[in-house]
């Protein structure tokens, strides 16, 4: 729930806290929204902010890396090795784990773009 509060040249929105942080499934539509620094008002300590960008293993990456593993393990001359250098790739690639936003000053997550 949002209220408005006017300000001189702009509307402000404070949350209540019971509605962060936000969790939305990574798309084609907002994958460049959730790559990017957002400004906004932190709803936690109410400071205007440039959220801070974090990638994260997320089960989407558990996922990806054990069918990663797998795959290469049995289809490869070198399994071990093959399997670990899979599982290296996908926790290393950002294009695998999950986008979160903090706050710079209170360190709250605010958003987290989950792939699935």
């Amino acid at each position: 729930m949002s209220v408005n509060i006017e300000d001189p040249g702009r509307t402000h929105h404070v949350f209540k806290h019971g509605n962060y942080p936000i969790y939305k499934r990574i798309t084609s539509s907002n994958l460049e929204e959730a790559e990017s620094t957002q400004t906004m008002d932190c709803p936690f300590c109410n400071q205007q902010i440039q959220t801070v960008i974090r990638y994260e293993a997320g089960e989407g990456t558990c996922t990806t890396a054990a069918l990663c593993c797998c795959f290469l393990f049995l289809t490869s001359i070198g399994p071990y090795i093959r399997g670990i250098i899979g599982l290296l790739i996908v926790f290393c690639c950002n294009s695998f784990q999950d986008i979160k936003h903090y706050c710079p000053e209170c360190q709250k997550l605010i958003k987290a773009y989950e792939r699935g």
